[in-house]
């Protein structure tokens, strides 16, 4: 579809890269907007927003519009990819501790700890996509041969089928997808000056690339260190990304069908991480420890993928490579236990905004490292990014590993409130051990 619209393969490849980098530079500056306002009014009217959008570029596209329509739908306007990474992150968040009132005293909320740890919360999460993903690379090609009862196969077919299923998304999310973020843990004014101030002037305020690293620096310093840390993992997975079919290729002789079971494989792969290795680490090792076994899996998979070549040897780098991907879990679960509840959504949009920036650049000197080496040396992108990944967990290690947990939780929390320790102990509760936050 892309060749056919866009005048050839290679303008396809142009074009596309144009829609993708407006569209990451438009969720760098609007994410912390949209995290803002989750904040003041809730989760769901935005998950609705962003599910009602995505559906329409869907439609519009089994309507038999351009693809330059649903480019414009899905990348150029501030509400899909915007909300989607921040508010989904947020919402999961929220839904990490369970608040419930103390009988008979309507003003005093004490947390009872979720069942499962952040860090698996996230993975499910991320593992549901890379689970639709592979469905969707098996079932997609099948309704484009055969059809779905009295729609027919064809391109066609495939867009009126997933415009059905996006369709159908947005029914459930009106109709039965609960509201995360509780009444009283929604953002209000925190000093007496603030008061007088109008939402909208705060939101526009604080929703903006400025604020978002203001609010991360507020938090202290162990968080902007996991933040720097998270940053650099997603710019070499950005990177990688970008340049591995090509690598692939060139260096491994994978191409065609053979890719398309490979990406199968590390989809799979990274289902298997998140439901199951993430979980079994967190809870015997807590999160710290599990992000630093998922970096040094990525590493040590990105060194082999440079070193071997055969095509069993790209399955078994890329597969620790993708089990690696616990990392990521792992860090976006100590980002949300460190983070006050009326502050997740602008933390997660935040994150989104600084992961979209970076994924914007990422693929800029990973795929002219690759462009200039490929014949002599195309492993070098393998290198460059293990040695991203270990120049940036040796910055960051102490920061993390070995601050005292009192003394993180008790900063983070007092920074967060303006200095106000009564409130700043109220966002735990009296009997709550730092321990058991962690």
């Amino acid at each position: 579809m892309q060749s056919e619209a866009f005048g050839g393969e290679a303008e396809s490849t142009t074009v596309v890269a144009m829609f993708d980098g407006g569209n990451q530079m438009i969720d760098f500056f609007f994410s912390p907007l949209w995290g803002v306002v989750g904040d003041k009014v809730g989760r769901k009217p935005l998950v609705v927003l962003f599910a009602s959008v995505k559906a329409l570029a869907i439609v519009s596209l089994a309507c038999g519009f351009s693809l330059y329509h649903f480019y414009a739908l899905d990348d150029l306007l501030p509400f899909p990819g915007c909300i989607s990474g921040g508010v989904a992150g947020a919402y999961i968040a929220d839904l990490l501790v369970a608040d419930h009132e103390d009988d008979g005293d309507e003003d005093h909320h004490s947390q009872k700890v979720a069942v499962v740890s952040p860090a698996t919360a996230f993975a499910f999460y991320q593992a549901s996509l890379f689970f639709g993903e592979a469905v969707g690379t098996i079932v997609g090609p099948l309704v484009q041969e055969h059809g779905v009862g009295s729609i027919p196969g064809g391109v066609q077919g495939v867009m009126t089928v997933a415009a059905l299923i996006y369709v159908a998304n947005v029914f459930w999310t009106i109709v039965a997808l609960p509201e995360s973020l509780q009444p009283h843990h929604k953002d209000v004014a925190e000093v007496e000056g603030e008061k007088s101030k109008s939402i909208v002037a705060e939101i526009l305020q604080k929703g903006n690339p400025v604020g978002a690293v203001k609010l991360i620096y507020s938090l202290g310093p162990m968080l902007v260190a996991y933040v720097m840390l998270m940053m650099a993992m997603s710019l070499v997975s950005a990177g990688v990304d970008n340049v591995k079919d090509q690598y692939m290729a060139v260096h491994n002789g994978i191409r065609g069908k053979d890719l398309s079971l490979l990406h199968v494989f590390l989809a799979l792969t990274m289902v298997f991480g998140n439901m199951f290795l993430t979980p079994f680490l967190t809870h015997r090792i807590g999160q710290r420890r599990t992000l630093y076994v998922g970096i040094i899996l990525s590493a040590v998979g990105l060194v082999a993928l440079g070193l071997l070549q055969q095509e069993l040897g790209a399955y078994v780098s890329f597969g620790l490579f993708s089990l690696g991907s616990v990392w990521s879990p792992a860090i976006q679960g100590s980002i949300a236990r460190a983070t006050p509840p009326s502050k997740q959504g602008s933390m997660q949009a935040a994150l989104a905004a600084l992961l979209a920036l970076g994924m914007a650049v990422a693929p800029l000197p990973f795929s002219y490292l690759f462009k200039y080496t490929a014949q002599t040396a195309p492993y070098a992108v393998c290198f460059l990014g293990a040695a991203i990944m270990a120049l940036s967990t040796a910055l960051t290690f102490n920061k993390i590993m070995y601050s005292s947990d009192k003394q993180r939780y008790h900063s983070i929390f007092h920074k967060a409130n303006k200095g106000k320790a009564a409130n700043a102990r109220e966002l735990l509760n009296d009997e709550t051990p730092y321990e058991v936050l962690e």
